[in-house]
């Protein structure tokens, strides 16, 4: 709750700034960039800092993939249209920009452990990092934990 709280605050300050009564606000865009920041803190211990529009490429990104599961639903053969090749390369660049996000998430986590330093367990990250035996069993490699991460992230 601690870091709802947080992220809710920054939201309100941030509001608080525009309510001039004459500046419109998208409350859904602005909520769908809270849930990013929330899901960040609480499951993998990190600050997207997409509230105040910091990684604008992140929340874009986010988007495109969102939108193209949606269409793979309703168009199932999709990777079948000439017409929509650009847009599969963008979908897979947005992935890829997730991905390594994801990676660089893992690797500074498990760096912050060889440090000595104390690491956080309590999210879902660390349950997951936890179960790899922090990638010492040889049954999960990094990008097994990546892909738990993309499959997480993508639920929220």
């Amino acid at each position: 709750m601690d870091q709802f709280n947080a992220s809710v605050d920054l939201l309100i300050d941030k509001l608080k700034k525009r309510a001039d009564g004459k500046t419109t606000v998208s409350m859904l865009e602005e909520f769908y960039k809270l849930g990013l920041d929330i899901i960040g803190k609480v499951a993998f211990g990190t600050d997207f800092n997409v509230i105040f529009g910091v990684d604008n490429h992140f929340v874009e990104a986010n988007q495109l993939i969102l939108s193209a599961l949606i269409r793979r639903l309703r168009f199932p053969l999709e990777d079948y249209n000439p017409w929509s090749r650009g847009h599969r390369q963008e979908v897979r660049a947005a992935i890829r920009f997730i991905r390594k996000m994801g990676r660089d998430v893992i690797e500074k986590r498990l760096a912050t452990r060889l440090n000595g330093e104390e690491m956080k367990e309590d999210d879902v990250l660390g349950y997951i990092l936890k179960a790899s035996d922090y990638l010492k069993n040889p049954e999960f490699q990094m990008e097994d934990v990546v892909d738990d991460f993309f499959t997480f992230y993508l639920a929220e």
